[in-house]
C-alpha cells in the first residue's frame, strides 16, 4: 500500500470514455423504441404522475 501511495499523479491513467453523437443518437432512440413498445403493450410509464 506504501508503494501505491508513492506512485506520482501522472503515472496514474484515468480511462475516459468519448461519448460520439451517433453513439448518443443511437442510445435514445432505442430508449424511445423501447418506451413505445412498452406503451403498445399497454404498460403504464406515467408512474404515479396522474
Amino acid at each position: 500500500m506504501i508503494s501505491l501511495a508513492e506512485m506520482p499523479a501522472a503515472a496514474v491513467q484515468t480511462r475516459s470514455t468519448d461519448y460520439s453523437l451517433k453513439s448518443i443518437a443511437i442510445f435514445c432512440c432505442l430508449g424511445l423504441i423501447a418506451s413505445f413498445s412498452l406503451i403498445a403493450h399497454g404498460v403504464d410509464l406515467s408512474a404515479g404522475l396522474m
